[in-house]
């Protein structure tokens, strides 16, 4: 009977031990250790993909100096992949992303990874949502929580209501926190395997609707539908996700709202500019300015035609204005921060480690960046204002100019990579669209 206690005793000491396991596995640890991460999507993606990636053409040195400036001033990892490769070439870029995602949990050694799209600015750049201690918001909650995965709800700008739980809208792809643990990385495998699957499916039905792959199954070409997708065909995944909430200040679509510009040190063009998107009809969306975290330039936000959904240089232009005034205010913010000291880790590009004591970590020389995106703010206005004068009507003409400026802006924003002391080496990777990484500490 000693012998049979003793063995019960010792089943209960490691099924507790189990226990204590599953409490912390899926609990990630806040600070240094975590990665920040952003894919560009490629240019040569085909018609579908036309919109996404010349925006993404568009917005690379922006939107990468506004991720690298979060990434330096908390010390954190930052990496950036912009590739030629694809998930398979009948579908479309978006899909790498999926794989990105997968890869870059795989190779880093962080257990905390956050994935922004390539066109979300992040406007409140103080904030470390890897610190979890010192923030009270709803990023302790899923730190806390069992849920492997943080994301929001998407946004219907038509109606402004939250999607229905069955909705296959529901959850938008644009902002994802991750835990990266095995089982998670199991979930994003099984989101990518399910483009596999339907390209299986195409290859193998008749030749007819197989030449019709892209018009005729657009849904998977989309991150976000097949997300949804997995989510409803595996329901008990849907625990693991945690719904992030308010939206609008995680993943907030840009308002261009006249009166409503207290959070942007507004001047008379940006009133202009909020007149001109309100004169073409377009959407606003939930933005909370001088509140929301992030702002995601996301579909007709940015740029993209609400008649065919292909790209619209003119609203793109506009897109462009909001975006580049958004990232000035968030590298003003950053130019009165306080300076921080800690001891950090260097993840370099082949994957090692190495640990220094960095003392004024965050030194950064904002004052040109704020001078360049002031005179390419003006520009872009100028472009704007110029597009606008031509006709009552947006016609060929202004269409074509607005696409030389879209150009324009493109070639003066690499200046701001040189402001963060990288080589003309980067810069020219970049434009070869070759794999990048860049760690910031």
């Amino acid at each position: 009977q000693a012998g049979i206690g003793g063995l019960l005793c010792l089943v209960m000491f490691f099924v507790g031990l189990l226990l204590a396991c599953g409490l912390f596995v899926s609990r990630a640890r806040a600070g240094r250790n975590a990665v920040l991460f952003s894919v560009a999507l490629n240019s040569e993606g085909g018609e579908e993909g036309s919109y996404g990636s010349l925006k993404s053409d568009l917005l690379t040195y922006l939107s990468w100096d506004n991720k690298l400036r979060y990434c330096k001033q908390h010390t954190i990892t930052c990496v950036f992949w912009m590739s030629n490769e694809q998930h398979d070439p009948k579908l479309s870029p978006r899909i790498n992303k999926v794989q990105q995602i997968l890869r870059v949990m795989k190779q880093r050694k962080a257990p905390n990874v956050a994935y922004l799209d390539m066109d979300i600015v992040i406007t409140q750049p103080l904030r470390n949502w890897f610190d979890f201690k010192s923030e009270e918001s709803d990023l302790t909650a899923f730190y806390d929580s069992y849920a492997l995965l943080a994301m929001t709800e998407d946004y219907n700008h038509t109606t402004a209501m939250r999607p229905s739980l069955d909705s296959e809208n529901r959850y938008q792809t644009g902002v994802i926190f991750l835990k990266a643990v095995k089982k998670t990385r199991r979930i994003v495998k099984e989101w990518l395997n399910l483009a596999e699957v339907g390209l299986r499916a195409i290859n193998t039905s008749s030749s007819s609707s197989a030449s019709n792959t892209v018009s005729d199954n657009n849904h998977l070409h989309s991150d976000q539908w097949l997300f949804n997708q997995l989510l409803l065909q595996q329901p008990t995944l849907k625990s693991l996700v945690h719904i992030l909430t308010p939206r609008h200040l995680y993943n907030a679509f840009p308002a261009y709202h006249i009166h409503n510009q207290s959070g942007l040190q507004p001047n008379n063009n940006s009133n202009k500019v909020a007149q001109f998107w309100e004169d073409l009809k377009l959407p606003q969306g939930d933005e909370v300015h001088g509140v929301s975290r992030m702002v995601h330039f996301a579909g007709v936000f940015g740029g993209a035609s609400i008649e065919t959904g292909k790209t619209d240089p003119v609203v793109q232009l506009l897109a462009v204005y909001g975006f580049v005034e958004r990232h000035l205010h968030s590298v003003r913010m950053l130019s009165e921060a306080p300076l921080l000291t800690r001891k950090t880790e260097n993840i370099v590009s082949d994957g090692g480690h190495s640990e220094s004591n960095c003392v004024r970590c965050n030194v950064v020389p904002h004052a040109q960046a704020i001078l360049l995106l002031e005179s390419l703010l003006v520009f872009t206005y100028e472009c704007i204002h110029s597009v606008f004068s031509m006709d009552a009507h947006i016609t060929d003409t202004s269409e074509i100019k607005a696409i030389n400026c879209l150009q324009a802006i493109k070639e003066q924003s690499k200046g701001l990579l040189v402001d963060l002391n990288q080589t003309r080496t980067d810069i020219s990777s970049l434009e070869n669209k070759s794999n990048l990484y860049y760690c910031c500490v």
